[in-house]
């Protein structure tokens, strides 16, 4: 849980439930917004079609689905299915970190609307990854990050 950056651990203390702020949340996808356009813009041209039939059936999955806890995990099993086709470990690696270190965020996100992700956003990077467009792929995701960046801030205002 600490790893995950949900619970923070303090000498003399023990472990504490970790507190999102505005500024963290500021920074994480600051850092998000640099590094998934660019690993979508390498993925995009090196999905398979297995890989490609997999991502169509998550986002298939997403559209049914109306729990928060589900939705939030199907949109971490999307990112990182087709973040891993970049072929770039490294990167990989980086994102799923920045993406558990986000996870409070998002849930906040999908439990603060009825439908937060709207089905033409991921339609819009599905039709980026069959044309192998990943200009368009980067520019989806980096949308789509601003806009939970946009809808979770004012949550903190209340």
């Amino acid at each position: 849980l600490e790893a995950e950056g949900l619970v923070v651990n303090h000498a003399h203390k023990g472990a504490v439930v970790h507190k999102p702020t505005a500024a963290e949340l500021r920074e994480i996808y600051e850092i998000r917004m640099l590094l998934e356009p660019h690993a979508a813009r390498e993925a995009a041209t090196r999905v398979t079609p297995e890989t490609l039939q997999t991502l169509e059936a998550i986002v298939d999955e997403m559209e049914k689905t109306t729990g928060v806890w589900p939705l939030v995990q199907l949109n971490q099993k999307l990112r990182r299915t087709f973040y891993e086709c970049a072929g770039k470990p490294r990167l990989a690696e980086m994102i799923r970190g920045l993406m558990a270190r986000a996870e409070p965020y998002v849930t906040m996100l999908v439990g603060g609307q009825r439908h937060p992700f709207t089905h033409r956003e991921f339609h819009d990077l599905l039709d980026a990854i069959r044309q192998g467009n990943g200009d368009k792929a980067a520019e989806v995701t980096r949308a789509h990050l601003a806009m939970t960046v946009e809808n979770v801030m004012p949550m903190f205002e209340r």
